[in-house]
């Protein structure tokens, strides 16, 4: 009777051991930090990854490219950074925050306007009541900013008349297809990847084919770490892992992203 208590004791104790141990082990969390064109792809993705893993958490911050790697720079815990630019990656890459890195896919810069508009072609939209663009230091910019350029060199009058149309110089393209939608711009220079949601109101203004060329955006995403010594967590590579599969390749492409 004794032996039978003593080992009911040993085997309540390990239980309260195991149930200890179980609330003491630390959160598996990923952080990823993601240009703004892709925020439908990564959560399109997450769905699966939390399928796949079902206790693990994870953040998935929206920002623009530059802004998102400066806050990787300051610290913040990103162990997935996805780009629009690759300068953000070099950067990162010099500072040792980076393990590895890749070509993701690409996207493609595309001029909108409203169903109702008088623009349908690329010189047409000096006749634009109001436009969208965003400011060359940002990628979308940049990319879109070539296109206006290109058209400048064909006519020289066509940069003073955009510039008496701009209303915005914005910091990113979620900042941009927010203000497309609440109606405050008639004509924007968003990313493919944004046609889907904008499409009830906005239709896509075509372009020369060397004019789409100079639109094209190479995405990169990086496995990344917050010191140099850190090591990579397994969490992190599996997602990354996962958005280079074929899985991962379907949500890029379901968002009209060209997938290598």
């Amino acid at each position: 009777m004794k032996i039978r208590l003593h080992v009911c004791q040993i085997l309540f104790l390990t239980s309260l051991f195991i149930l200890q141990s179980c609330e003491n082990r630390p959160e598996v969390k990923v952080h990823i930090y993601v240009a703004s064109s892709l925020e439908e792809s990564v959560r399109c993705l997450n769905t699966s990854y939390k399928r796949l893993y079902p206790k693990r958490k994870v953040s998935i911050s929206v920002l623009g490219s530059q802004s998102a790697r400066l806050q990787i720079e300051r610290g913040a815990p990103a162990g997935i950074f996805i780009s629009a630019a690759k300068q953000h990656i070099d950067v990162l890459k010099d500072l040792h925050f980076i393990v590895q890195s890749q070509i993701l896919a690409s996207n493609q810069v595309i001029l909108l306007t409203h169903k109702n508009s008088s623009v349908h072609h690329l010189e047409d939209l000096i006749k634009t009541k109001s436009l969208g663009i965003a400011a060359q230091v940002v990628p979308i910019g940049h990319y879109s900013w070539r296109i206006i350029e290109a058209q400048s060199k064909r006519d020289p009058q066509f940069l003073p008349q955009i510039q008496k149309v701009i209303l915005s110089h914005d910091l990113s393209s979620k900042s941009l297809k927010g203000r497309a939608l609440r109606g405050e711009v008639e004509s924007v220079f968003l990313y493919r990847s944004d046609l889907q949601q904008m499409q009830s109101q906005f239709r896509e203004v075509s372009l020369q084919v060397s004019l789409n060329d100079l639109g094209r955006v190479q995405l990169y995403i990086a496995l990344t770490r917050r010191r140099a010594q850190d090591q990579v967590k397994e969490a992190d590579l599996q997602w990354y892992k996962l958005m280079l599969s074929k899985e991962g390749q379907n949500c890029l492409q379901a968002q009209g992203i060209f997938t290598n």
